[in-house]
């Protein structure tokens, strides 16, 4: 029989620590996943609500835009997005209607996360 043969090949799995850091990291995404996914639930609804704004027919005016879109976000449950959030500049036979909010969400002891949304839609001007 030849020599290298006679070599015992030695099998190893994966240790135990090994095992604690694979857990730890995947324990780390999954929190971090929690924190943000209702962030980005919340801004979904916002988007929705300011694409059903622009989708209306009817031309309206400042006020009327902004009352529609602050029920349509109550509606929603939007607790992110203030009332002066709402941005509605006059453009050619058009308002553009934007949305610019930050949320902060915390993460583990004095680590946030910061997480910055900016939605533009155009409404048809009377």
């Amino acid at each position: 029989m030849p020599s290298n043969m006679k070599q015992h090949t030695r099998e190893q799995g994966i240790t135990l620590i090994s095992w604690i850091v694979i857990l730890g990291v995947i324990a780390f995404l999954t929190m971090m996943v929690l924190k943000l996914f209702p962030v980005y639930i919340e801004h979904m609804a916002v988007t929705s609500s300011l694409e059903s704004l622009a989708k209306e027919k009817e031309p309206m005016g400042p006020s009327e835009i902004r009352s529609k879109l602050t029920k349509r976000l109550n509606i929603n449950d939007v607790e992110s997005v203030k009332r002066t959030d709402i941005e509605i500049e006059r453009g050619r036979g058009v308002y553009k209607v934007g949305i610019a909010y930050e949320v902060r969400t915390p993460f583990i002891s004095n680590i946030d996360f910061v997480v910055s949304f900016d939605d533009r839609v155009e409404v048809r001007a009377p």
